[in-house]
C-alpha cells in the first residue's frame, strides 16, 4: 500500500463536514462521486441509474483513484463508489485514504474478483458495500438505499431539532426503486430489438449497448422477461414476417431476408414452430 505521504496529505487535515444548511431531510440529495477506469462503466452508472430518486447527487466521476484522491482531499462527498482494480491507485486504496482522513464518507467497491482478500480488506476499511462486476443494478439500488438510510440516520442525530421524528419516504419501502433501473434496461433491450429485428443482431450486441455482460445479461432478460433473448427475437421476427405475408405487397420468398432470416428454409422451420404452417401455408390460408 502506497504512503498518504504521496497525497500530500496529514492526518490532521481532516475534512469536516458542515451541514447547517439543510433544513428540510426530504429535499436532500447527497452527493457521489463515481471512480473507474472503463469508460463504459461510468457511462453505464450514469444512465441507467436513477440517482435522484435513489437520494443522490453525482458530484464528479473519475477514471483513476489518484484524481480522484486529489478531489477528495478538496471537496466532501457523502458516498464514494469505485472500482477496485485501477492504475496508480486501487478502490482499496481510496477506501483507506477515505477511513483515515474522511471516515464520514462512505464507501462502496464494485469488483470483478471474487477473492477473499479483497472482501476482508474492505471490511478493514469500513467499506458499506462490496459489489461484483458485472453490476447487478437492483442489488446497487438496494445498496444505496440502506446508504441513504445510514446516512439520514447519522443527519438527524447531528441535527436532532432540524428534522422532525417522523418516517421519511425512505422508510416507506423505497427499496423499490430498484425496479424502474431493471425496467429501464429491459425497455431499452426490447426497443433495440423491435427496431432492429431485420438485422443481424446477437446477444453481444444488445447486452453491450446496456453495458452488461452477455452472460449476465441473458440471465437477467430471461429473469424479467420469463423469455430467452432469442425466443423473444423470434417473436418479433415472426410477428413481422405475418404483417408482411398478410398484406402480399412481397413474394414469399422475399418475407424471411426481411425480418432477420436471410437462409430461406431456416425461416421456413422458425416460422412453422411459432405458427404451426409454413410461411406458404400460411398466406394460402388467408
Amino acid at each position: 500500500m502506497p504512503s498518504f505521504d504521496k497525497f500530500g496529505l496529514a492526518l490532521s487535515s481532516v475534512l469536516r463536514w458542515d451541514y447547517s444548511e439543510f433544513v428540510e431531510l426530504p429535499r436532500r440529495l447527497f452527493s457521489l462521486v463515481i471512480i473507474d477506469d472503463e469508460e463504459a462503466i461510468r457511462r453505464g452508472l450514469m444512465q441507467f441509474v436513477d440517482w435522484n430518486a435513489l437520494g443522490f447527487q453525482v458530484q464528479a466521476c473519475f477514471e483513476d483513484g489518484e484524481s480522484a484522491v486529489e478531489y477528495l482531499e478538496e471537496t466532501p462527498v457523502d458516498v464514494v463508489l469505485t472500482d477496485v482494480c485501477m492504475a496508480t491507485v486501487s478502490g482499496l486504496e481510496v477506501a483507506e485514504f477515505l477511513m483515515k482522513v474522511c471516515p464520514a464518507t462512505k464507501v462502496v467497491i464494485v469488483s470483478g474478483y471474487r477473492d477473499f482478500e479483497y472482501a476482508r480488506q474492505a471490511i478493514n476499511y469500513h467499506v458499506a458495500a462490496y459489489l461484483l462486476k458485472p453490476v447487478d443494478l437492483e442489488l446497487l439500488g438496494g445498496a444505496f438505499h440502506e446508504i441513504k438510510e445510514s446516512l439520514v440516520t447519522e443527519l438527524r442525530q447531528d441535527q436532532p431539532k432540524v428534522f422532525p421524528s417522523r418516517k421519511t419516504e425512505s422508510s416507506t419501502g423505497e427499496n423499490s426503486n430498484a425496479k424502474p433501473y431493471a425496467d429501464l434496461i429491459i425497455a431499452k433491450a426490447k426497443q433495440f430489438m423491435e427496431v432492429n429485428y431485420y438485422k443481424e443482431i446477437s446477444l453481444d450486441d444488445v447486452a453491450n449497448l446496456v453495458f452488461q455482460s452477455p452472460v449476465y445479461f441473458s440471465r437477467f432478460f430471461k429473469e424479467k422477461t420469463g423469455m430467452n433473448f432469442i425466443d423473444y427475437l423470434t417473436e418479433i421476427r415472426v410477428r413481422a414476417a405475418v404483417e408482411l405475408l398478410d398484406k402480399h405487397q412481397h413474394k414469399i420468398q422475399e418475407v424471411g431476408p426481411l425480418v432477420g432470416y436471410k437462409n430461406a428454409k431456416y425461416f421456413t422451420k422458425v416460422f412453422k414452430h411459432q405458427m404451426g404452417l409454413t410461411p406458404t401455408e400460411y398466406r394460402h390460408s388467408k
